[in-house]
């Protein structure tokens, strides 16, 4: 069934020697029907002025092998199908090749940002910007990109932490606020929808909410095995910074600090609330973040990558500038991140993500009556995590492949936390 999203990266990639050696098969094949061909068109010519057999014979033995040779799926038919599939896996396997010297020219590096005001410009909702400017950034996303690469003049995430550093970051306090069973964090997760509904359901909750989900598995042998799905929401206050202690964790300085790879306050109570919930090194983890909350996702499964601690073996992100970001990433982590065309959130960085084989990107124009809209969980990414769960991409399907234990358990618990800071 097809559907509207477009899937980049993913585990999925093109091997430029085998495609110029499927090339050179699909030649080797024109040339031998070529060979073939011509030795039947000299039998049907010898069969039709044979004296041998009678001229009624003669003919339809001509007929049948110029049938063979000239009929729409015949062997002339095929030798040209031969050449023209040769011709265009060489012409693509040459392009491929052009692509990869040309990306070699231009050494990844990070970007500059336009300041704390392009994050608060790209989540406003529709009460604080009219009508006509909410519609041409949704139409042009974009120029969001454009902009933070224009105001760049170094590296983005020295820029992002001297930015940051002005919103003081103080330390996590956590406190249990109970299990929770009611909608999504009740229900055991079947697919990326419902991993996605669980994020915005957490994402409902008060600023600094967070979740840890139990998803307990039981194989036909009768063995138990235990994953965890951690719910990070995003940015929720866009206060100027002010030089007092802000206690909310999911607050402009902490995306600051995020988009710099920096460890934050939020990433810390992430963390505490993991070990609060009772999250064991062998259990799998799957870090679920949107827009800011996807930046923490990101560094803390980067952060824990040499931590005996906890095994983050997933992450998925919604509406998050991580392009920056991924590269610190090491690829024995899978990532999901969606991307919404119209959303200008995920261009803050200035940076597309990465196309490697643990890293898929789903992108797809899902339009919404507003900017909120367009960045909303509820109205841009769940209904995009449904899209995906019914596409028959290959990379889409070896991450939903690869997440097994996430998604067919036979029991769950979800235990709900508040981070502050103090």
């Amino acid at each position: 069934m097809s559907t509207p999203i477009k899937v980049r990266g993913g585990d999925v990639l093109v091997d430029i020697d085998d495609l110029r050696a499927c090339a050179k098969i699909l030649a080797t094949a024109a040339k031998d029907e070529t060979s073939l061909t011509s030795r039947l068109r000299t039998a049907a010519e010898l069969a039709r002025t044979a004296y041998s057999v009678d001229q009624l014979s003669a003919v339809d033995t001509a007929r049948g092998l110029n049938a063979v040779i000239s009929d729409a799926g015949g062997i002339a038919t095929t030798l040209e199908r031969c050449r023209q599939l040769s011709q265009a896996a060489t012409t693509a396997a040459d392009r491929y090749a052009d692509a990869d010297k040309e990306a070699a020219k231009w050494p990844t590096k990070d970007h500059g940002l336009l300041g704390n005001f392009l994050l608060f410009l790209g989540e406003l909702g529709g009460a604080d910007l009219n009508q006509a400017t909410q519609d041409f950034l949704a139409e042009h996303p974009d120029l969001v990109g454009l902009a933070v690469l224009f105001a760049a003049k170094g590296n983005v995430a020295a820029t992002a932490r001297r930015l940051g550093n002005a919103y003081p970051d103080g330390r996590a306090i956590v406190t249990e606020l109970g299990s929770d069973t009611s909608g999504a964090a009740g229900l055991l997760p079947r697919s990326l929808t419902d991993v996605m509904s669980g994020l915005s359901q957490r994402n409902e909750g008060q600023a600094g909410e967070v979740d840890v989900r139990f998803v307990t598995s039981v194989d036909a042998a009768g063995t138990t095995t235990r994953s965890a799905i951690v719910d990070i929401p995003g940015t929720k206050d866009w206060a100027a910074p002010s030089g007092r202690l802000n206690p909310d964790v999911v607050n402009v300085g902490t995306d600051l600090r995020a988009l710099a790879g920096d460890d934050t306050t939020y990433e810390e109570g992430v963390k505490e609330a993991m070990r609060q919930a009772g999250v064991r090194p062998d259990d799998k983890v799957m870090l679920v973040g949107h827009s800011g909350g996807g930046m923490v996702a990101v560094n803390l499964a980067s952060h824990l990558s040499n931590s005996r601690e906890f095994n983050v073996t997933h992450v998925v992100t919604a509406g998050a500038p991580i392009g920056i970001d991924l590269h610190r990433l090491p690829s024995r982590t899978k990532v999901l991140a969606f991307e919404n065309h119209r959303d200008a959130v995920p261009q803050l960085d200035g940076e597309a993500n990465v196309e490697r084989g643990d890293v898929t990107t789903v992108a797809e124009d899902r339009i919404g009556k507003d900017l909120e809209d367009d960045h909303s969980l509820s109205a841009a990414y769940v209904p995009m995590a449904a899209d995906a769960d019914h596409s028959d991409d290959p990379s889409v399907r070896q991450f939903v492949d690869s997440a097994g234990g996430f998604l067919d358990g036979t029991s769950v618990e979800t235990h709900r936390y508040l981070i502050r800071r103090g």
